[in-house]
């Protein structure tokens, strides 16, 4: 062989050879790096590798355990993928050490939530990826070991930035061993880039299994979320977390001063996410809904279907504007089943082949500089009727979150003096009532008529001869404008019945007054009545 090429091959075994074991060293260098910050933090691995050419980082099999008082959580994961991560990252300096990559995967990620020494909580994840993650990790694993509720630590999640982060095939077992129990699998949940501010957020494939309830979404929609500061969060979750030491001590029944501290503690977190997430987005939208009744055995495997329900809040310094939106609630007609007698059944059958569609839409404004609201809602059933109402009033207070905390308390289970102080504060100045019949008169009579073996039309007149004497009554009364005013309503209510289909009824109050006052009735507030069959 030619010695300059004897050489010159020599000299590239050399070269190569010592960028082997150069890369090599590198990657051994790495990898302990890697390791140390893993030990110092509690997480374990069984296998750390790096490759210096593709800037990859492989942890196999990483396990991590976070225990708080009476909790437990273990996470693990099969592998942790953080790929375009260099030395530089391990060894930044202590203000310089934001993480800063191509993308961190995580691949069958389980985690496991006890409390009391009962498992209750699991969760995997057959894989999480998040494009180009910028996070102080040495910060947040610190915060989380040491001071997890705490405001620096959701400061520190808060800071995180992002160009995307995708989910695939998340599972959770809620309440494990209850009669409680319940699945809820999500196919696939994507986020779009994020700086700290709103963002959007879809779920595709939302499904939840449960004794007394299955249901399927194929889409859930949030635009525009805006996440709580991180005080705000650390106040709220700790006080979850004491309301939930609380429920677990067993003490509740026994220690009255345990349990004024949870009556508070309850009242507190509900005033303090009120005030926090009182629009937390601007838009959500659930789209092709299937809901199935477990419980009811002659349906259980028959759903309830829901086109799409939508909420939209337009929030400017001067009012917050609530739409929401119910399109194609359909009832399949099984569950409509046995609600009278069998001819009965046979009508409802006829008449809601398709099942009974429902659908609606509401319009919410808030004033914040008087404090007024308007209320404008409509529910339709296209083969029966179309209902549509009105409502003014003022909330004293002028902030937002005192008329939504109103609203939410209203649809909320609340104790008498509970329920009352929010009828005090709810004042109204005028309630407007639409009706237009599409058939639901006629069909009222058909059933009657079905149940009693009489003529339809002979039960219409005969209820239209009761309203008559009511009336009659009414106004042979001759006492207070009340009565006249009832007497004008029934009136109203033949014609509509009768003749044109269509009601209307309008009251003003001047001075607006609670609705206390209204529903007690112990005293008449000064007010107008309008009424007529359109």
């Amino acid at each position: 062989m030619n010695k300059k090429i004897t050489i010159g091959l020599a000299v590239l075994i050399l070269l190569l050879g010592g960028g082997y074991f150069f890369a090599n060293s590198l990657n051994r260098e790495i990898e302990e790096l890697a390791q140390n910050t893993l030990k110092n933090n509690n997480i374990q691995t069984e296998d750390v590798k790096y490759n210096i050419f593709s800037q990859s980082l492989s942890l196999k099999n990483v396990t991590f355990v976070y225990s708080h008082n009476s909790m437990k959580m273990d996470n693990k994961a099969d592998e942790i993928l953080v790929k375009g991560i260099s030395k530089d990252n391990f060894i930044a300096s202590a203000g310089d050490d934001a993480l800063v990559c191509d993308e961190i995967e995580f691949k069958n990620l389980t985690s496991r939530y006890y409390a009391y020494d009962n498992e209750e909580l699991e969760t995997v994840t057959e894989n999480i990826s998040i494009a180009k993650p910028m996070l102080n990790i040495r910060q947040l694993l610190t915060l989380h070991k040491s001071a997890p509720f705490s405001e620096e630590y959701f400061q520190c999640l808060l800071d995180t930035k992002h160009d995307g982060i995708k989910i695939a095939n998340l599972k959770m077992q809620a309440f494990k061993g209850s009669e409680s129990q319940a699945v809820i699998s999500i196919k696939n949940t994507e986020l779009p880039p994020y700086n700290g501010e709103k963002f959007d957020m879809v779920y595709s494939g939302f499904s939840v299994t449960s004794p007394a309830i299955n249901f399927d979404i194929a889409e859930i929609l949030l635009e525009g979320v805006e996440l709580p500061d991180a005080k705000s969060l650390a106040v709220f979750s700790k006080t979850a977390v004491r309301l939930n030491e609380l429920e677990r001590s067993g003490v509740l029944e026994d220690d009255p001063e345990s349990f004024i501290e949870y009556e508070n503690l309850s009242n507190q977190l509900l005033e303090q996410l009120a005030a926090v997430s009182a629009t937390p987005f601007s838009t959500v939208k659930i789209s092709d809904s299937r809901f199935y009744f477990n419980e009811i055995e002659q349906v259980a495997k028959i759903p309830v279907i829901l086109k799409e329900l939508s909420y939209k809040f337009d929030e400017n310094d001067k009012e917050l504007v609530i739409t929401s939106s119910l399109k194609d609630l359909t009832i399949a007609k099984e569950y409509l089943n046995n609600l009278a007698s069998p001819a009965c059944n046979t009508l409802i059958a006829e008449k809601f082949a398709q099942g009974l569609v429902i659908g609606g839409q509401s319009t919410a404004s808030f004033s914040k500089e008087t404090g007024e609201f308007f209320n404008d809602g409509m529910l339709s059933v296209p083969t029966l009727a179309e209902i549509s109402a009105k409502a003014e009033g003022i909330i004293p207070s002028k902030d937002k979150n005192a008329f939504l905390f109103n609203l939410q308390k209203l649809g909320a289970e609340l104790s008498e003096d509970e329920l009352f102080k929010v009828l005090e504060d709810t004042q109204i100045k005028g309630i407007e009532v639409r009706y237009d019949d599409k058939g639901l008169i006629d069909f009222s009579y058909q059933i009657l008529s079905a149940e009693t073996g009489l003529p339809k039309e002979n039960i219409k007149q005969a209820s239209l001869t009761q309203l008559e004497q009511t009336k009659s009554f009414m106004i042979s009364q001759n006492s207070e404008n009340i009565d006249k005013d009832i007497a004008k309503i029934i009136d109203t209510l033949i014609q509509t019945i009768d003749k044109t289909g269509k009601f209307f009824a309008k009251i003003s109050f001047d001075p607006a007054c609670s609705l206390a006052d209204i529903l007690l009735m112990e005293k008449i507030p000064a007010y107008t009545l309008d009424a007529k069959a359109e």
